[in-house]
């Protein structure tokens, strides 16, 4: 009986969770994987809930990837809305597996809450690299 390879599907964990706590000094995220979930949970540093939700979603990832590897947030920012296009968040994400690093960029425009955009632009960065290798 021949057996087809598993195809090596794009990594698309869906987002069940994005959550400020009501004082505002931490931001929780979790993610749903082929039937696994992974919580993360970081501290707000300053007032920067989108830093927050930025490394909430990488702690998450880590969770989700093969021991040794490692995503974290490099730098995020937010570009306002104007009269041509809704406001977008924009993220630097690192991936680090062993010896090698590599920076991914993403993207993803604000609909009602820019955390959740924050999340969704890390997840879009690591949509295109992740594979199926990568997961536990």
């Amino acid at each position: 009986m021949n057996q087809m390879p598993v195809p090596d599907l794009p990594f698309r964990p869906l987002v069940t969770v994005v959550r400020v706590w009501p004082d505002l000094d931490a931001v929780e995220v979790v993610l749903e994987d082929g039937g696994r979930s992974a919580t993360g949970e970081v501290a707000v540093e300053g007032d920067d809930l989108l830093a927050a939700a930025g490394r909430a979603t990488c702690s998450a990832v880590s969770q989700l990837l093969v021991l040794g590897t490692e995503v974290t947030l490099r730098w995020v920012e937010e570009h306002p809305d104007t009269p041509v296009r809704r406001a977008l968040i924009n993220v630097g994400v690192d991936v680090t597996t062993g010896e090698d690093a590599e920076e991914l960029l993403g993207s993803a425009f604000v609909r009602n809450d820019p955390q959740v955009a924050a999340v969704r632009a890390v997840l879009h960065a690591l949509a295109r690299r992740v594979t199926a290798s990568m997961r536990r």
